[in-house]
């Protein structure tokens, strides 16, 4: 029996000390050192440069925003229509009476795009605004100082030009161009030969509280006998500016004199021909704002171009994966960007592939990270948003394995 426990003993020995020598561990495949491209920021492309990238949230690793350029857009006054459209009242009189009198001549305009006139824009009767000696309403209370033209019936407030409230931030830089119909010979005249300066100007517009500041002006003397013909004036932005949502812009004209006469007349038109005949043409040369204008049925309005470009980029979402995550599957990756973007991907900063608003695309079946690039530029701008995304592919299956811990060395299987 003693035989027996001795031998009993013994295989527990045998297995006890067996056990100290050896553990086993369960090996996951790292995926931190066996890829080529782990820890790759794509830089062979301009556009991707790794200065640009921008820590981000944990689902986007790397993100990028780059600003497009910007673009000349023209606006004008589109004179009025006969139930006062295109009118709107004085955002910075916003407790007074309409601003159209009975028969719908405009204090105050709210601007239309160059594409919205070019073909239409029936301008139904002739408009101007008016320092008229005949209108005493529309006559400067003093001398040496800026006066807005004025509409000769009530209420009568200061005439000038509003954009329409912007509805996302823009950006505007760069020179302004006015177009301006200015006429002095009209009827009544000057009594004596005076000093007139115009000042043309750009104000950014608190739709909130009603305040403005001004972006640009310009100033000009204007002869007493001036004629009715075109002019074009210009001035520089200062630096860039940003136009925030709820904001408008406002486009003002005044007019100084120097001694004010007993008879005088200073029309500046925004409007014209009753009826709907002629067109006009606005050339601006000018080797980076040159444009040139048609306006077909108006021969006579008030326009000016501005150098602007949105702030908004394009959406990104990508769907079927989650970023910095290892599969064992090629998973099929959805991409969407807002409609009309220009588009493209690539995968490990290899060739871009081009798609018109949404693609789909497999994950690459090699072991190892891999990294998706997406960019989408708006067309007008060109304003680009780049994401990178990181995924993982492992395909193999967890092993056991069975180390020495004495040695550390793998013990080799059959047991």
């Amino acid at each position: 029996m003693k035989r027996k426990e001795s031998s009993l003993m013994s295989i527990l020995l045998i297995i006890l000390c067996f056990n100290s020598i050896i553990y086993y561990e369960i090996q996951d495949t790292d995926l931190s050192n066996t890829n080529p491209i782990n820890g790759l920021v794509p830089k062979d492309d301009s556009n991707l440069d790794s200065d640009y990238y921008l820590e981000d949230d944990s689902f986007l690793i790397k993100k990028d925003l780059i600003p497009g350029d910007f673009q000349t857009f023209a606006f004008f006054s589109g004179g009025g229509t006969e139930a006062g459209n295109d009118l709107i009242d004085d955002p910075e009189y916003p407790n007074e009476p309409d601003n159209n009198d009975t028969f719908y001549y405009p204090n105050v305009l709210e601007w239309v795009t160059y594409d919205e006139i070019k073909d239409g824009g029936h301008i139904p009767k002739e408009l101007y605004w008016r320092s008229l000696s005949t209108e005493p309403i529309t006559h400067p209370s003093s001398a040496g100082e800026w006066h807005h033209f004025r509409e000769r019936n009530y209420p009568s407030e200061p005439s000038k030009m509003f954009s329409p409230v912007f509805t996302e931030d823009w950006e505007i830089s760069g020179r302004v161009y006015y177009l301006t119909y200015i006429r002095t010979n009209d009827g009544a005249y000057f009594s004596e030969y005076i000093t007139i300066t115009m000042k043309f100007s750009v104000h950014l517009f608190n739709t909130t509280d009603n305040s403005s500041v001004e972006l640009t002006s310009t100033t000009t003397p204007i002869s007493v006998n001036t004629t009715l013909t075109q002019r074009t004036f210009s001035s520089e932005i200062t630096g860039t500016h940003t136009i925030p949502a709820g904001f408008r812009l406002k486009y003002d004209i005044e007019y100084m004199y120097d001694t004010i006469p007993s008879s005088y007349s200073l029309l500046m038109y925004t409007g014209y021909p009753a009826g709907g005949a002629g067109s006009l043409t606005w050339t601006i040369t000018d080797p980076t704002y040159g444009n040139i204008y048609t306006l077909n049925n108006n021969q006579r309005v008030a326009g000016v171009q501005l150098y602007m470009r949105s702030k908004e980029f394009p959406d990104i979402n990508v769907y079927g994966v989650s970023n910095n995550t290892v599969y064992s599957l090629a998973e099929n990756v959805t991409i969407d960007v807002t409609d009309g973007s220009i588009s493209s991907y690539r995968w490990d900063g290899g060739t871009w592939n081009s798609f018109v608003n949404d693609a789909q695309t497999l994950l690459p079946a090699t072991h190892g990270w891999h990294y998706l690039e997406i960019k989408a530029s708006d067309p007008v701008f060109n304003n680009t948003n780049v994401v990178l995304y990181k995924f993982g592919y492992d395909a193999s299956t967890d092993n056991i394995l069975l180390n020495n811990a004495m040695s550390g060395d793998y013990l080799e299987g059959g047991f």
